[in-house]
């Protein structure tokens, strides 16, 4: 894991980029910035990863849709207007549990035995 991909971003060294999820080369371009870790993700999207490194899984696609989906909630102006958001497709249970608008308050618990299947 390299924590400078998603440390504090270096604006001059890092250029913003436009990414269309229908174009294949945005995604291409967007994975490669994001391994040479030159791709300056957004605040609350490093605020998140750093939640779910604590016990969850990345891996740089997962990264990249993460980033992405935040950064259209905020385009959208939905973002504000969330008090809680939490995405339940996950790699893992832990990351499924995380509150994405403000990671480390209102976790989710799970209670009983629920089952826990994973996306790969």
């Amino acid at each position: 894991m390299r924590l400078s991909t998603f440390g504090a971003c270096n604006r001059s060294h890092s250029t913003p980029i436009i990414i269309d999820a229908a174009q294949p080369r945005h995604w291409a371009k967007m994975i490669s910035r994001i391994i040479k870790g030159t791709y300056c993700y957004d605040e609350a999207t490093r605020r998140l990863f750093g939640a779910i490194v604590t016990g969850g899984q990345l891996n740089d696609q997962r990264r990249a849709l993460i980033d992405l989906t935040i950064r259209r909630l905020k385009g959208s102006g939905m973002w504000d207007k969330l008090a809680l958001l939490y995405v339940p497709a996950a790699k893992d249970s832990f990351s499924a549990r995380i509150n994405w608008k403000n990671p480390g308050t209102t976790t989710l618990t799970a209670t009983g035995s629920p089952g826990f299947t994973g996306l790969t």
